[in-house]
């Protein structure tokens, strides 16, 4: 075997991921496509406890998406099969309004969200179903690990190199977030995170560390970085989105 990506084993494994993701997102979208017209109130309005739980039945079913979506993509580097990034125009403000309403839905008593928003003004290009990937499995990794307040900020900037997006998570101090060291190459990113798995340090990491390895991973597929700093002030999580605009 020369590890050339048409070889059968490859092939075969490639034809499995698409099959086992053709039938997880199936009945994902119905769970989904029914939860959405229960919120929207199509099939009767709701009171406001059961308005909730269906909300969160939308945030768990969307992170689910993500993750299966982003495993197939790791499926995908593991077999020799990058998956394409397919570009198109985002609208950055709906993006950002879509994120904080999620982040939103992931807040706590013990654990609120303070979410902003800078500059989200200017063209910007990139897979935007990937971008979104990246924001709502980095928030859902620190909503689930930071236990305390969390701020969330998502700007847009231009620069003589070139727009890009930038989002930030901030929350206690403390090393409650596990990331792979390393970044610019998907496929150091997943030797990385499979490392870490087998690992005592890996063993020891947060819950979130698949969420976490995914968005990491999709960050560095659209040519972008995540790195997270333990600061005195507090934890940070950073990701940096360039414009994919040729």
């Amino acid at each position: 075997m020369n590890g050339h990506p048409t070889d059968p084993p490859r092939a075969i494994s490639r034809a499995l991921l698409d099959e086992i993701g053709h039938e997880l997102r199936t009945p994902l979208s119905s769970v989904l496509g029914h939860q959405e017209l229960l919120a929207e109130g199509v099939l009767g309005p709701l009171d406001a406890s059961v308005q909730r739980a269906v909300g969160r039945v939308g945030v768990a079913g969307r992170q689910l998406a993500h993750l299966i979506e982003g495993a197939l993509d790791l499926g995908g580097w593991l077999t020799g099969n990058p998956p394409a990034v397919i570009s198109a125009p985002v609208d950055v403000p709906e993006l950002a309004e879509d994120v904080a309403g999620y982040a939103r839905e992931l807040a706590t008593e013990d654990a609120p969200w303070d979410i902003e928003s800078g500059e989200l003004s200017g063209a910007f290009t990139t897979d935007v179903r990937r971008l979104e990937r990246v924001l709502v499995l980095a928030s859902t990794a620190v909503g689930k690990e930071a236990a305390g307040p969390i701020r969330l900020r998502i700007s847009l900037a231009h620069g003589a190199g070139g727009g890009a997006l930038r989002a930030e998570w901030q929350g206690p101090a403390g090393r409650w977030l596990w990331l792979p060291e390393a970044s610019g190459d998907p496929a150091q990113v997943v030797a990385a995170s499979l490392d870490a798995v087998a690992s005592e340090e890996g063993a020891g990491a947060p819950g979130s560390w698949l969420r976490s390895a995914v968005a990491a991973l999709t960050a560095t597929m659209l040519g972008g970085t995540m790195r997270f700093r333990d600061d005195p002030e507090g934890g940070r999580l950073e990701a940096w989105i360039p414009d994919l605009t040729a």
